[in-house]
């Protein structure tokens, strides 16, 4: 098939863009002129530059990749805290809008839309599943919230093939984000902030990618919400020494304070914005730390097929080799 990836240059992108190429598919990958571009130039893709704030440049990459039959939606704002709500919105919410209004002739087969658990805010139940309350309670949240109702909306109202993926916490070989938690630890500076004892949800990416192909396949999958995570939930504190164990090093038994830590983090917040820099610390980076997250995987099990293939410890493994590899650790 022909498929367009947009994000196609992020950390799950990347990994998408490889393993559809594996599948003998022809991809077209959407990326921003100012992407890091280094592993995409190494693959037998077609790059088309562009932005999914402006849709005629969307418009420009269907009409580049005549017969798309498949998008693949993973275009978004995650973390940065230094810059405006106003992006999270344009990027996430309008930028969703964007796509889907490019969408809505191209006479596609699938268009899976990525989402985030981000939805949900803290969790009402646990674990939670896919018809639990959503209240997100930052600007990441509502944004990737509202896109995704969006998204089922335009499913529902011009019955277009779209469904709607929700990952947990994705890790694995190249991830810059989760990087800096198996470097704290490597390094020996890690510090627990609070007991550690709330859950965590890994899921490593390849799993993720199985379970975006999955809903592109499957043709019950529209108008569908999937959750995509690990086959457990874990304690932080699990997670932690986890890690330390596959690079050999030991955990402080200091921990931060959690009234400490939210000072700092507003702290850092507001400083380090006037310096227009991302923060070290900041209050959704207490999320981690702070909030359970543990969901019920049942319906993309039974209804998909899908089967989270790498358990926590040889992800961790396998991400560790890849860090050492190259350089990182």
């Amino acid at each position: 098939m022909k498929i367009l990836v947009t994000g196609a240059s992020g950390f799950v992108g990347k990994h998408l863009v490889r393993s559809l190429l594996a599948d003998q598919h022809e991809v077209i990958s959407f990326v921003r002129p100012a992407s890091a571009m280094e592993e995409l130039r190494k693959m037998d893709t077609e790059v088309v530059y562009g932005d999914i704030r402006d849709k005629g440049s969307i418009d420009r990459a269907l009409k580049i990749g005549r017969n798309v039959e498949v998008v693949f939606n993973l275009a978004s704002v995650l973390t940065p805290v230094n810059v405006s709500d106003s992006l999270y919105w344009d990027v996430n919410y309008y930028g969703t809008q964007n796509l889907l209004e490019a969408c809505r002739y191209a006479g596609l087969r699938a268009l899976v839309h990525c989402s985030s658990v981000g939805v949900f805010g803290p969790l009402s139940e646990l674990p939670s599943r896919e018809t639990s309350p959503c209240a997100p309670d930052n600007v990441y949240g509502k944004s990737k919230y509202r896109a995704e109702l969006l998204a089922l909306e335009y499913a529902e109202k011009y019955e277009l093939p779209i469904s709607v993926v929700r990952p947990a916490w994705i890790y694995g070989p190249g991830d810059r984000r989760t990087f800096k938690l198996f470097q704290a630890i490597a390094k020996r500076n890690f510090l627990m902030i609070g007991s550690g004892e709330n859950f965590v949800h890994p899921v490593h990416v390849e799993d993720v990618v199985q379970g975006l192909k999955l809903c592109a396949n499957h043709p019950a999958a529209p108008g569908e919400v999937f959750i995509i995570a690990g086959a457990k939930f874990v304690r932080l504190n699990q997670l932690v020494h986890a890690i330390a164990d596959e690079l050999d090093v030991k955990i402080p038994r200091l921990k931060i304070p959690v009234g400490l830590a939210k000072f700092v983090a507003l702290i850092c917040e507001k400083v380090f914005k006037l310096l227009r820099v991302q923060p070290p610390l900041h209050r959704r980076r207490l999320d981690f730390f702070l909030r359970d997250q543990a969901f019920d995987i049942s319906k993309s099990l039974e209804f998909l097929g899908f089967k989270p293939k790498v358990d926590l410890k040889t992800g961790i493994k396998a991400t560790v080799h890849w860090y050492k590899a190259h350089k990182w650790l």
